[in-house]
């Protein structure tokens, strides 16, 4: 099967999140659907957006799953919700760290009402198609990344808008580690 023939599979597999997806191996492309828009990126003809790899546990429910200060979004999700910060009015927050021994970059997520006002415009704006690959399913995707180039995938292809989509996570990262968590003191 070669790269045309999955970009019409992909296509043709399209439709709404459902979190009943099922976990099994393949990989999945997500499109934004027709009359949705994310400000600032260029979106292809066929609007793909990503493209990702179900192998070793992972699924597309990774990237719609909500998020909290103790569990590291999917790099995805933080890159919507940069793009989308001001549009939906979300606010970063630090993600939380255990400690560990080696240091870690600094990261963010967003508070609680922004993940959900987040999750209801992914479950509004993005469809989901699901290949299944038993065996090679890593290798397919980077093939199809770099023939397909998909906005939001920036390895495996030199992505332009790569640097655009950094800054705007960068300037969440800025704004979350000026976010403070309210202390409750018992009365």
């Amino acid at each position: 099967m070669d790269a045309s023939e999955i970009k019409r599979l992909l296509s043709s597999a399209k439709k709404p999140w459902d979190s009943r997806h099922q976990r099994s191996q393949g990989f999945y492309a997500l499109f934004l659907k027709p009359g949705c828009n994310i400000p600032g990126l260029a979106i292809g003809d066929g609007r793909l957006l990503y493209i990702g790899d179900a192998e070793n546990g992972r699924s597309p429910s990774d990237h719609f799953s909500q998020s909290n200060i103790h569990t590291r979004p999917s790099m995805l999700r933080r890159c919507l919700g940069a793009l989308l910060h001001e549009e939906l009015d979300l606010l970063a927050a630090p993600l939380a760290r255990k400690r560990r021994i080696l240091p870690q970059p600094p990261a963010f997520t967003f508070d609680v009402d922004s993940e959900d006002r987040l999750s209801a415009w992914m479950n509004a704006s993005i469809d989901v198609a699901f290949v299944p690959h038993e065996e090679g399913a890593s290798v397919a995707r980077w093939m199809l990344v770099s023939t397909l180039q998909p906005p939001l995938n920036f390895h495996g292809w030199r992505n332009p808008q790569e640097k655009y989509v950094r800054r705007l996570k960068r300037k969440c990262l800025k704004t979350a580690s000026g976010f403070r968590v309210p202390s409750f003191r018992a009365a």
